[in-house]
């Protein structure tokens, strides 16, 4: 509904990317939306610790509908604002994210099929469209263990360079998505 981005298929590369583990004990996915990544992801392979987060309690409704749907009892929904709250005390073995990664020019370019069916907070940081990674960065010490990995989805050719410096201190790797544009990093501390 209204309430979340309609998904699209760019974001099946972080799902790709996921299945190539067999078993975690916990992943965290900021900006769930209606949960298509990480109730996939908890789907696909054992993860004994879901936690799916959003800044909007309707969206979180959404996906708690979608987790009941797939009959998923390892996830954990929470209400969280990752640029303004409090980071979570614990680690976790995966973190993914679809953040809003459109600027405020872009977002205003954007066809009214888009703006007029899919939250805005959803798609754009209203700024930007980099708060989000620069919000990673600096966290992710906190958030992650030596062992784990972060796999963001970014805005493409267009945000690389940016997104290479910020995450300059992590190792890293760039996924590609249908198109051949730069669609996903892939983070190790």
């Amino acid at each position: 509904n209204s309430d979340v981005l309609i998904p699209r298929p760019e974001s099946e590369i972080i799902i790709e990317n996921i299945i190539k583990y067999s078993a975690l004990d916990s992943m965290l996915e900021v900006g769930a939306g209606s949960g298509c990544i990480g109730i996939t992801a908890s789907l696909e392979i054992e993860i004994d610790n879901v936690t799916l987060t959003d800044i909007s309690e309707p969206t979180l409704r959404v996906a708690k509908k979608n987790g009941e749907k797939h009959n998923v009892r390892n996830i954990n929904f929470v209400k969280h604002d990752f640029i303004n709250d409090r980071m979570f005390d614990e680690k976790f073995d995966l973190i993914i994210s679809n953040p809003p990664y459109i600027n405020k020019k872009e977002y205003t370019n954007l066809s009214e099929s888009v703006k007029n069916y899919e939250p805005k907070k959803a798609l754009t940081d209203s700024m930007d469209g980099l708060s989000f990674y620069r919000t990673f960065a600096e966290n992710g010490l906190k958030l992650m263990h030596k062992n784990s990995i972060m796999i963001l989805e970014f805005g493409g050719n267009k945000q690389l360079l940016e997104i290479k410096n910020i995450f300059s201190n992590y190792n890293y790797k760039i996924d590609y998505d249908l198109q051949g544009d730069a669609r996903i990093i892939i983070l190790k501390l």
